[in-house]
């Protein structure tokens, strides 16, 4: 019964693989031509390589709806061309701010506002000297007029108390305009140091500066080109409802169908595992063998009858 059952097994397990092969064979030849038939579509074969084959309907009217309104979107080198206009218009003012930012570590900027200072030190210099050249006036005229009453008195101005009361009054003029002289010159000189200090912090504050004026040229160089690209791509993604797939065809084939026991494997199986009289019997049927009070028929028919 064991060669029998070896036999059956072998036959049945040939049989089985044969079935498995030609399933494989058939799922591999649908595959290919599904997938040569995708290759092709995906490249504008019967069709459009962008809009998929089935519009139909309102399809149709969804599809060219889509292709208007890419037709009438700006394209990307109008768009490319309008930022080039928008860029010479604010050329002046980059340049500008790139002489600005260079003024900072050259120290144009801090040269500027000593500038700037020098005009505000001289006014005040000026007002040193007014308020000095006024008082000397009203120290000449009060001279005068005390000249004028002792002289009248019949007292001669070349006296001792006049020359006396002369120096005294001039002493107290010129050392009143020395103040106010040393007062300016203190508030210039904290005015400059200030301004220095200024321009020193404002250095070691832009540091990161000259990266990020490079970066902000580069971007301004590029904006036209990087304008173009973003107008291509938000017209693209008006068409990107109905791309057939927004990744690169690959083909896949279909998994491989492994061999599937036969009845007659079974059989032979439960015949070896158990000497079982089912398993037995099926195999006679199988092999055409009559059974006592039974005559030869199909598996299927035999199956009903020990079920």
């Amino acid at each position: 019964m064991s060669v029998i059952s070896g036999t059956v097994s072998a036959i049945g397990g040939a049989m089985s693989q044969e079935d498995a092969n030609k399933k494989n064979a058939e799922n591999t030849q649908n595959t290919n031509a599904l997938n040569y038939q995708m290759f092709r579509e995906s490249r504008g074969a019967n069709g459009n390589a962008i809009l998929p084959l089935y519009m139909k309907g309102f399809e149709t009217t969804l599809g060219n709806d889509a292709i208007r309104a890419y037709n009438d979107s700006l394209s990307p080198t109008d768009a490319a061309a309008q930022a080039k206009i928008i860029q010479s218009n604010f050329s002046p003012m980059q340049d500008q701010a790139n002489q600005t930012a260079e003024a900072i570590f050259s120290g144009g900027l801090t040269a500027q506002e000593l500038a700037a200072e020098a005009a505000v030190a001289a006014a005040r210099q000026q007002g040193v000297d007014t308020k000095r050249q006024s008082g000397l006036e009203a120290l000449s005229q009060t001279l005068n007029e005390i000249n004028a009453i002792q002289a009248g008195k019949g007292y001669s101005s070349d006296s001792l108390g006049n020359r006396m009361l002369k120096a005294d009054s001039m002493r107290k003029t010129f050392t009143q305009s020395a103040a106010d002289q040393a007062a300016a010159n203190l508030e210039t000189a904290k005015e400059r140091a200030a301004i220095k200090e200024g321009g020193i912090s404002r250095k070691l504050s832009s540091l990161d500066l000259p990266g990020k004026m490079l970066q902000q040229n580069i971007t301004v160089a590029q904006s036209p080109n990087n304008v173009y690209l973003t107008e291509e791509a938000n017209r693209q993604g008006i068409l990107n409802f109905f791309k057939l797939n927004p990744q690169a065809f690959q083909n896949q084939n279909l998994p491989q169908v492994g061999a599937v026991p036969s009845a007659l494997q079974v059989g032979s199986g439960m015949m070896s595992a158990a000497g079982s009289q089912v398993g037995s019997m099926l195999i006679n049927k199988y092999l055409g063998i009559p059974v006592a009070g039974k005559g030869s028929g199909n598996s299927a028919d035999y199956a009903g009858e020990i079920s």
